[in-house]
């Protein structure tokens, strides 16, 4: 796998610089661009075409979600991990919506931008070379929420007899008004 290429966007540029020099330890990154500002961050996307941005929250023309949904209304294929001081619930909630990859707080410790970007890097490779999907496929893909632990040999759809019976079971209280008895 080739380099992945990376943005960093911080406008405060000692943490740019912590950022950059985290990501120059870490083999099979290579920082392509830095913005100190969003629109300078959107400029580099769109020119330099990054795998990955670390982009922060907090900018003082406006949020580093804003220029989130910017590249996802624009289709950008870009990753997103978000490194950022902001800890509101709103905020983790949002970026979810907007498809990041990780939501990691400042201070950055190197341990965790490492953990992420190694992830980040098996999340990928599994990607590429995935040819087709089942359910196991997109399980490991999508990490979060909770696993079913199925019989490898489980049955991924109800018989036919057992099919028909839910079929005639849903038309049955389509068709009937059940009396309703008050809950006390």
């Amino acid at each position: 796998m080739t380099d992945i290429r990376v943005i960093i966007a911080e406008d405060d540029r000692q943490i740019a610089a912590i950022q950059q020099r985290f990501l120059e330890r870490i083999e099979g990154f290579e920082l392509v661009g830095m913005a100190h500002g969003l629109e300078e961050a959107e400029d580099l996307v769109e020119i330099m075409q990054p795998d990955l941005i670390l982009l922060d929250v907090q900018f003082p023309t406006g949020t580093g979600l804003d220029l989130l949904r910017k590249l996802r209304a624009e289709n950008s294929s870009v990753d997103v991990i978000l490194v950022t001081a902001a800890k509101e619930v709103d905020t983790l909630r949002e970026a979810l919506h907007g498809g990041v990859f990780d939501f990691i707080l400042k201070p950055l410790v190197f341990e965790r931008l490492q953990e992420t970007l190694h992830n980040y890097r098996q999340h990928l490779s599994k990607l590429q070379a995935l040819q087709s999907l089942d359910q196991q496929n997109v399980d490991t893909m999508l990490p979060r929420g909770r696993r079913l632990k199925l019989p490898h040999n489980h049955n991924a759809y109800p018989k036919a007899s057992t099919a028909s019976r839910w079929i005639k079971s849903a038309r049955f209280c389509r068709t009937k008004t059940l009396p309703l008895t008050p809950v006390k």
